[in-house]
């Protein structure tokens, strides 16, 4: 298993994936994925459509608040 991105911000480490639309047949797969990521230290797991990437604007509101949940992550 891969994340697409693995971020490491004020102490805790994230890991931001971005989806597909194959991932919407996958959703089970994807919550056991983020089960076994929080269970290894991960302190937060974020998904995003891949349609955030291609807008500027949109791109920053979910960096921002990845950063922002991160931070706050116990």
């Amino acid at each position: 298993m891969e994340p697409d991105f693995l971020v490491t911000y004020k102490g805790r480490v994230g890991i931001l994936e971005i989806d597909g639309t194959h991932h919407n047949a996958r959703r089970a797969l994807d919550v056991t994925r983020d089960h076994l990521m929080h269970d290894s230290g991960i302190a937060y797991v974020d998904r995003v459509p891949v349609e955030a990437l291609e807008n500027p604007t949109e791109l920053g509101q979910v960096i921002d608040r990845f950063l922002r949940r991160l931070g706050e992550a116990r």
